[in-house]
């Protein structure tokens, strides 16, 4: 196994728990002031005011908007700001809310809606968005097809190699240039997120530094942007069926760049979390065969300062136990 349980903590630490029904009562949510940092893509978010909402408030407006009484059957695992819940509506059988409460992820969210039809219409795998839109207190969310299957639990050979055919489907779509997730990773690595990591402690600045070696020389090299990149790939969201891939979910990210970008969150998470060095390997292989190794050493590093970044906001202890793994992977690359 490669690493610790490290990334585990982004869904545990979001209050999940077993009663999935404990998400019906009322919740607290924050509306909030977001101040963009210069890649107009992370933002950070100062308390400016407060409502009360539930997923029954959300259900009940998104089945007015569309004709359709859906009832709530369940939650279903992950869905970090608001959840993804299983409905049901007369006719048309169990599908998928999801919805988010960040304000800033509705222009987003109502942006992918064209970009999923395209990429599905392309053969890629994602369930069909049955409608989007965003509520009347600004929430955006989703209705999509529901799909049977469940995630690979660790990345072995048999999920690498799934994850290879997948990203294969990935090369060359280009589905909205406007949103390049190369430079993206190019602002996160070289810009402000490097920075926000480098003096948030001890623990992010040892980390910059064990990257700023392998990436400082290639700040002016081009990176690849005609792929399609989903944005936010791991096991936890590709769905497999009887040893095939049946469904991709949590595209609401979804832009062009290099294919590459999400084969190495996928190494990212395997140094936080769990791997077999056989499946770890498969995927760098196939990365660095895309784009070459100096392409890999910068989105690896934009995905793990991604994750420590969140980490410094989210995980109860901070990011010091992801040190070792980060700078292991720092020394592999």
């Amino acid at each position: 196994m490669v690493g610790g349980a490290i990334e585990r903590r982004r869904s545990s630490e979001a209050g999940e728990t077993s009663d999935t029904r404990q998400f019906l009562v009322r919740r607290f949510v924050k509306l909030t002031h977001l101040t963009s940092v210069k890649t107009g893509w992370r933002t950070s978010s100062v308390v400016s005011s407060f409502l009360w909402v539930s997923v029954d408030e959300v259900l009940e407006w998104v089945g007015e908007q569309h004709g359709v009484s859906y009832v709530l059957v369940d939650r279903l695992a992950g869905g970090f700001q608001g959840g993804a819940y299983l409905v049901e509506a007369p006719d048309r059988g169990r599908v998928v809310l999801k919805w988010s409460q960040s304000l800033a992820w509705a222009k987003q969210v109502v942006r992918a809606e064209a970009i999923v039809r395209a990429v599905r219409e392309r053969g890629y795998p994602t369930p069909a968005w049955l409608a989007a839109g965003v509520t009347d207190q600004g929430f955006p969310y989703q209705v999509q097809e529901f799909v049977s299957g469940s995630p690979l639990p660790v990345l072995d050979e048999q999920a690498a190699d799934l994850l290879i055919e997948l990203i294969d489907r990935q090369a060359g779509l280009n589905p909205d240039p406007g949103r390049n997730w190369s430079e993206y990773a190019r602002g996160v690595v070289f810009g402000d997120g490097r920075e926000s990591l480098r003096t948030s402690g001890e623990a992010g600045s040892t980390v910059v530094d064990a990257f700023d070696r392998l990436c400082r020389p290639l700040a002016d090299l081009e990176l690849p942007a005609d792929d399609m990149v989903h944005g936010d790939l791991s096991l936890d969201n590709f769905l497999v069926l009887d040893g095939q891939v049946s469904g991709v979910v949590d595209i609401e990210a979804i832009g062009s760049g290099s294919r590459v970008f999400d084969l190495a969150a996928v190494i990212r998470s395997a140094y936080l979390g769990d791997a077999e060095a056989r499946g770890l390997d498969r995927i760098r292989q196939v990365a660095e065969s895309i784009a070459g190794p100096d392409v890999l050493r910068i989105f690896a590093a934009a995905t793990l300062y991604d994750i420590l970044i969140f980490g410094l906001e989210r995980w109860e202890h901070g990011i010091d136990a992801a040190v070792p793994a980060a700078l292991q992977l720092a020394a592999d690359l």
